[in-house]
């Protein structure tokens, strides 16, 4: 038993040292930025561009490039910056928009992104207020094959009633239904303001 216990320290003690270790890294503050770039172009571009549309009569819509005056969803545009980052960059830096509750087949939790769900939800429900908290991302290091990542994973919250609004007008169609049942995916999302959609997923390559 004493032997169980001093290895149960000594690896809470390196867990410790390697958390730390990574917050120190270059490329954790890297991607806490861009998270705080995407919030930000995120939260101008849904008040600023689609609400102003659509108080004008258009908005954004999914499929908008068939449609006159009507601009990509907030989600559209997030995934566009990303596909342009990671090719900037070479593949060094890029980021996805994931989801248990996905919309999209493509845009479902794969790996380590459920447990980093888990770990995000624990934290809203706990939480007392929400609109205020301070998150704790879901970070690690991927041992690719070329080379490492620094995986950093945040919430991807409801800050708009029209996000909540285009998310419950996908929830009851048999399509999202159906790709759900497949995976094994049971419950609903909590449809409320500054409760999770989903997650952001920053991938930053480690010199």
């Amino acid at each position: 038993m004493k032997h169980l216990i001093l290895i149960s320290i000594i690896l809470f003690m390196q867990a410790n040292v390697y958390a730390k270790d990574v917050k120190e890294l270059g490329e954790y503050r890297v991607a806490n930025a861009i998270h705080s770039i995407i919030q930000s172009t995120r939260k101008i571009y849904t008040s600023e561009i689609s609400d102003k549309l659509l108080q004008d009569g258009t908005g954004s819509l999914l499929e908008y490039r068939h449609q006159k005056g009507f601009v990509p969803l907030p989600v559209q545009v997030i995934q566009q910056i990303g596909k342009d980052l990671s090719k900037s960059t070479g593949g060094n830096i890029s980021i996805e928009l994931k989801s248990k509750y996905f919309v999209n087949e493509k845009n479902r939790l794969i790996g380590r992104e459920a447990e980093a769900w888990t770990y995000l939800e624990k934290q809203q429900n706990s939480a007392k207020n929400l609109k205020n908290m301070t998150w704790k991302p879901y970070v690690y290091i991927n041992n690719a094959v070329d080379r490492d990542y620094l995986i950093y994973i945040v919430p991807d919250l409801a800050t708009e009633y029209a996000c909540i609004a285009c998310h419950k007008s996908q929830e009851n169609t048999a399509s999202v239904k159906y790709a759900r049942e497949q995976h094994g995916i049971t419950g609903e999302p909590i449809l409320k303001l500054w409760h999770m959609l989903g997650i952001l997923k920053v991938m930053v390559a480690i010199d």
